[in-house]
């Protein structure tokens, strides 16, 4: 089956679902408004997949696309959608939402479970 294409690809055994669709999962990292964080964009994955963060928050997300094919970062409800060519960099600032979670995703490998998360974190 071809990535991207209208049949989509056997997920790796450790995904996980966000907002009821599969993504494969590379780990969670919390983030902070007043630094930037590193995702690195590949074949099938974001790593790491969820970000958390403070309700409201905004941060950078430094984008690095490691696969052998192009890859994006799109985040409907805020209107972001960005290209990254192969070993190319990108950047996007994104905003958590005030409660619960939004998902991001690769337009072109979604289907392969190239999905992501903004998660608020729970206060201790």
């Amino acid at each position: 089956m071809r990535r991207g294409g209208l049949e989509p690809e056997r997920l790796e055994p450790s995904h996980i679902t966000i907002s009821g669709l599969p993504a494969n999962f590379h780990g969670r990292k919390p983030v902070s408004a007043k630094r930037s964080v590193e995702v690195e964009m590949d074949d099938s994955y974001f790593s790491p997949t969820v970000l958390l963060g403070k309700p409201g928050s905004q941060v950078v997300v430094d984008l690095e696309n490691d696969g052998i094919r192009p890859h994006n970062f799109s985040l409907t409800q805020q209107g972001i959608d960005v290209d990254c060519g192969v070993s190319a960099k990108g950047h996007v600032r994104v905003t958590f939402p005030h409660s619960g979670l939004l998902m991001f995703f690769c337009k072109y490998t979604a289907t392969s479970g190239m999905r992501g998360g903004l998660l608020v974190r729970r206060p201790k």
